[in-house]
């Protein structure tokens, strides 16, 4: 260690030498080692020896890591998609280069003409200027507006036709019918229906119809006065005092009518551009009456005369669509459902040539009478959605309610307790309709 410090010494003493002749002597540099100055002896250096430390010999436990196999994951097959093809039509846009801008607008109303009001908003993007502020909007198809309407109705009555005389060979107590039984059969008569609603918002309204109908129909016939021939009346019950082998002629009036009255409450059930279905709520007030006359013989040797009249009223159910097509077309379809609750009058008379009754039968009963009612067909309606015309179908059946033949058949036999027989109208209708 000593030497070691005495060689450090050295060193510091010459290092300090040669920097102070550096500074204060400019004309001595030395760049070695002078010899005045002894070089050290390096040779007899030597490093003093380091003991020897035994390190303990350490062992790493071992580790043995656990044998881990991962489950094998199936792998998914996907199933074969095969996109359709797409084909986009071409679009051909018309130039207009030419065109002014007052017969632009002209030519685009002609060309979309009552698309307009076809289809609602999605044919006014359509159109374009045709539905621009200087052409009229028509309203969304299932927007209710104010309206009135007036309906041609005709119809013929179904199941009340009545068999009044048959032509007949022998004796009145003991004949053969010869030809077809003459019938009193209304026909295809005209009617009417009126009505008006009134929007309670854009989507209900509120509904008011009367109806009118009368099928009125006269009827006669005549045999040509072949020996053995006379008519033998069918609506007559047995009379033994009047002998009618001598009838060769008959006549009948017969009128089946009716009067209804309905208040409906009508909104949106479902619906979108181009088509709708209301709901329809209500009640309805109903008439039906049946008139039916016979007379049998050149001086009336008989009359017969029955009435039956129904008056009734309750609920009104029913849906009502329409769905548009083009150029300003829809189709229509309705579909109803009454119970009416009301009374029934029924009366039989039979009178002979001086006007004496010979006989008499009628019942009065309170009742329920159902009836179904559906129509269907096809409407157009104008540019600005506020004239409609629309010409379809319609038929309504009446249950339980007592008809003309059922009732005679019933008084002939005795038994007019429990008649009931089902009436039905059917037949065309057309309406003219403006909403605003």
């Amino acid at each position: 260690m000593k030497r070691l410090f005495a060689l450090c010494t050295a060193t510091a003493l010459s290092m300090s030498s040669l920097t102070y002749a550096q500074d204060y002597s400019p004309e001595i540099v030395q760049t070695g080692w002078s010899d005045a100055i002894p070089k050290p002896d390096m040779s007899s250096l030597t490093m003093p020896k380091m003991p020897q430390v035994a390190m303990p010999d350490v062992s790493m436990p071992k580790f043995s890591m656990p044998d881990v196999s991962m489950p094998k994951i199936p792998r998914p097959s996907m199933p074969h998609v095969s996109m359709p093809e797409l084909h986009v039509p071409q679009m051909h846009m018309p130039s207009f280069s030419n065109v002014t801008h007052t017969s632009w607008v002209s030519k685009v109303k002609d060309a979309c003409g009552d698309a307009c009001g076809a289809c609602g908003s999605a044919a006014k993007a359509a159109c374009g200027a045709c539905c621009m502020k200087d052409c009229c909007e028509p309203p969304e198809i299932w927007e209710h507006q104010n309206r009135i309407f007036g309906d041609f109705l005709y119809l013929s009555p179904r199941g009340a036709d009545v068999a009044y005389a048959t032509a007949s060979m022998g004796s009145y107590a003991n004949s053969n019918p010869v030809a077809p039984s003459e019938m009193a059969d209304p026909t295809y008569q005209p009617g009417f229906r009126v009505g008006g609603a009134y929007a309670l918002d854009c989507m209900s309204s509120i509904v008011g119809t009367y109806w009118w109908y009368d099928s009125g129909n006269n009827g006669t016939a005549t045999l040509p006065g072949t020996a053995g021939t006379f008519f033998r009346p069918e609506t007559l019950r047995v009379d033994p005092n009047v002998d009618f082998g001598t009838t060769l002629d008959v006549g009948t009036r017969y009128d089946v009518r009716f009067q209804m009255a309905d208040l409906e409450h009508r909104k949106v059930l479902c619906g979108d551009e181009c088509h709708v279905i209301n709901r329809v709520v209500g009640v309805r007030y109903a008439n039906l009456r049946q008139d039916f006359n016979a007379n049998y013989g050149i001086n009336h040797l008989a009359n017969v005369d029955t009435q039956i009249d129904f008056y009734g009223v309750g609920p009104r159910f029913g849906l009502a669509g329409e769905w548009a097509s083009k150029c300003g077309f829809y189709y229509y379809g309705e579909g109803f459902v009454n119970i009416l609750a009301g009374q029934i009058v029924a009366d039989y008379n039979q009178r002979d040539n001086q006007a004496l009754q010979i006989a008499r039968a009628g019942i009065s009963q309170d009742r329920f009478v159902p009836t179904l009612e559906m129509e269907m067909g096809l409407g157009w309606k104008n540019r600005c959605g506020n004239i409609h015309l629309r010409a379809g179908y319609y038929m309504n059946h009446w249950f339980n309610v007592i008809t003309t033949p059922r009732f005679i058949d019933g008084v002939q036999a005795n038994q007019i307790d429990h008649l009931s027989n089902t009436l039905s109208f059917d037949g065309l209708t057309a309406r003219a309709e403006v909403r605003f």
